[in-house]
């Protein structure tokens, strides 16, 4: 069975537009399901509170105050010229 080039563009054009086609119903389905999600979100959410610092980031830590990498490179630096 041979086909044409027509016919080979028709089916090649036919192939595409059911990719796009596709594409389209995804993205749209996407967008559904991604309003409703947001509405049912909306719709339970309590005003936010300010959140707690995280564990082990307080600004003292073991009696040391917290610096850059660069100071404590050169504190580092600086002892040892005295030694």
């Amino acid at each position: 069975m041979n086909i044409g080039v027509g016919e080979a563009l028709l089916i090649a054009l036919c192939g595409f537009v059911t990719v796009f086609l596709l594409l389209l119903f995804l993205i749209l389905v996407i967008r559904v399901v991604s309003s409703v999600v947001m509405t049912i979100e909306s719709k339970g959410k309590a005003p936010a509170r300010a959140a707690a610092p995280a564990p082990g980031c307080s600004p003292r830590r073991s009696g040391r105050k917290r610096g850059s990498t660069l100071q404590a490179v050169g504190r580092q630096a600086a002892a040892h010229r005295r030694r």
